[in-house]
């Protein structure tokens, strides 16, 4: 090339999708590079056709958003809210945080959240830890961090109502751990139970969800449990 002569230069690329804005991204999901604009609207569509798809709420429900001021709250909390708009689900929603009642910890999130309130317009609750120490899994947690306040969210929204979460879904278990009478071969003998049952009760679980387990130790000596 000679000196001075200008250098061709390759055609922009466009968003995949449109073909007519440049691309911001690429999704994981697809690999497909585009735009701002297309990506909302791929994912808010994705969503509503995964909420129509499993029948996830009925209309006149009242569900609760699990809301710990983080990101991925702060975008569920925007997008049931638009969805719910935009599709008519007829959902009554609201936001439920929990407070620990240290200062300084949470203040910035506890103040996220009250600005998703303006801009979802989706009432805010908060409650206080001590309201979510009344419920039996809480009763032995002494620090909890942002995904245990989640948690705790969730836990005092499936006591008041039904719950959704923007994290891998949450599957709550108590197990009680006492002596019992077993019968291996027809022979009796004392075992350990789980729930008075042996072996112990089934977990019914998907890949991705997050196990809680709340054990109770009634033996009178240490228990190790694992699987």
């Amino acid at each position: 090339m000679e000196k001075g002569e200008a250098k061709s230069k390759k055609p922009a690329r466009l968003c995949c999708i449109c073909n007519e804005r440049r691309p911001v991204l690429k999704r994981p999901k697809t690999l497909q590079q585009i735009c701002r604009e297309c990506f909302y609207e791929v994912f808010e569509e994705e969503i509503h056709q995964a909420i129509v798809k499993n029948r996830l709420f009925k209309s006149g429900e009242r569900v609760a958003i699990g809301a710990s001021g983080g990101k991925d709250s702060t975008v569920l909390a925007y997008v049931l809210s638009e969805l719910n708009r935009r599709h008519s689900y007829g959902l009554d929603l609201f936001l439920l945080s929990i407070d620990e009642g240290i200062t300084g910890y949470r203040d910035d999130s506890l103040e996220t959240v009250k600005r998703n309130e303006l801009q979802t317009q989706i009432c805010v609750h908060v409650r206080a830890r001590d309201h979510a120490k009344k419920i039996p899994f809480f009763i032995h947690q002494k620090n909890m961090g942002a995904n245990a306040s989640l948690a705790a969210a969730l836990i005092v929204g499936f006591a008041l109502l039904f719950a959704v979460t923007a994290e891998s879904p949450y599957r709550f278990f108590e197990w009680n751990v006492t002596y019992g009478d077993i019968y291996p071969l027809g022979v009796r003998q004392q075992g350990i139970l789980i729930n008075g049952q042996f072996p112990g009760p089934d977990i019914h679980s998907v890949t991705n969800d997050n196990l809680i387990i709340n054990v109770y130790n009634s033996l009178d000596e240490p228990f190790l449990l694992s699987w």
